[in-house]
C-alpha cells in the first residue's frame, strides 16, 4: 500500500470521525431541547459515518494510518464532512437538517473528487473517486 493512499485514509478517517462526533453532538443537543425528530436524523447520520469511518479502517488492513497534525489536513478549518457549530439551532426543522446534511455530503464529494484530481497513485485515484461517488 503506497504512502499516498495512506495519507488519503487518513484524511478520510478524520473526515467521517469528525462527521461521526458532530452528528452525535448535535443528536444529544436536540434531544435536550425536545426535538426528538431531528435529533433522530442526526443520529442516523452519525451511524452512518461510523459505517464510513468502520471501512475506511478495513480499507487500511490494519496498517497504521500516518499522524497528520491538525494544521496540515488538506482542507482550510472544519473537515469536509463538518457542519459548522454555528449552522444548527434547536428549533430546526428536519428539512432544515437535511439541508445541512446534503451540504456536508455536496463538501466530502468535492473534497473526494479533488484529492482523486491531485493525486499520483492509481490506486489512491480510485479509491477517492469512488468515495465521491458515494
Amino acid at each position: 500500500m503506497s504512502s499516498e493512499l495512506l495519507r488519503f485514509l487518513a484524511h478520510s478517517a478524520e473526515v467521517e470521525s469528525e462527521a461521526m462526533t458532530r452528528y452525535e453532538e448535535l443528536a444529544d443537543v436536540l434531544l435536550v431541547h425536545n426535538n426528538p425528530e431531528v435529533a433522530g436524523f442526526f443520529a442516523q447520520m452519525a451511524r452512518e459515518a461510523a459505517l464510513h469511518l468502520q471501512e475506511v479502517e478495513e480499507l487500511a488492513g490494519g496498517r497504521e494510518l500516518p499522524a497528520i497534525p491538525a494544521w496540515e489536513f488538506d482542507w482550510e478549518q472544519d473537515a469536509p464532512e463538518s457542519m459548522s457549530y454555528e449552522s444548527p439551532h434547536y428549533r430546526m426543522s428536519l428539512l432544515e437538517a437535511l439541508q445541512l446534511a446534503l451540504a456536508n455530503e455536496r463538501s466530502a464529494q468535492a473534497f473526494y473528487a479533488g484529492y482523486a484530481e491531485s493525486c499520483s497513485d492509481p490506486e489512491t485515484v480510485a479509491l477517492a473517486r469512488r468515495f465521491a461517488e458515494e
